[in-house]
């Protein structure tokens, strides 16, 4: 049976993430949660500040211990600060630029994204709900920028997103 998680982050951790393969990571201090995620949980990405929410979800398709720095402090430090590690699908990320203001929280998730852990199943598909659920946005297209253009860059963010080399032509 597969188990819902929540994995909290900041949200450059996000994007590194989602830019990198779509991999997430914990400290040695969650080894014990690691060992018991599975192959076809769920993950709930929970930005931290200034988001404090929950963007997205997918789905654990691998896991792996790495030796190779990915995030840029681990760059920066030269060393591996997160070195248990996960490969996920992503089945719904809101864009980035509606981080802030569409994201889902609710007081049990926010009290629950410390790191890496387990979350009730049925505060997660509240969740998942409340994120499907959201009302389509009236886009207002500035001047100068057709919507052609607009198109082609939404394309081009989805495909980054689900880990294709993605580029404008």
């Amino acid at each position: 049976m597969s188990r819902w998680w929540v994995a909290a982050g900041p949200p450059e951790h996000w994007q590194t993430a989602f830019n990198s393969g779509k991999i997430w990571g914990v400290t040695d201090k969650k080894l014990t949660q690691w060992e018991k995620l599975s192959k076809d949980d769920y993950v709930l990405f929970y930005a931290t500040k200034p988001v404090s929410g929950v963007i997205g979800y997918g789905v654990v398709r691998a896991k792996f211990k790495q030796y190779e720095p990915l995030w840029p402090k681990e760059i920066e430090e030269k060393r591996v600060i997160w070195p248990y590690r996960f490969e996920f699908d992503v089945e719904y990320c809101l864009p980035q630029d509606k981080w802030v203001t569409h994201r889902i929280t609710t007081k049990y998730i926010s009290a629950a994204a410390r790191g890496f852990q387990i979350v009730k199943e049925e505060e997660a598909q509240e969740i998942i709900q409340r994120l499907s659920s959201r009302p389509p946005e009236h886009k207002v297209i500035e001047r100068g920028v057709s919507v052609h253009e607009r198109i082609k860059d939404e394309l081009v963010q989805l495909g980054k997103l689900q880990g294709f080399i993605a580029e404008s032509e």
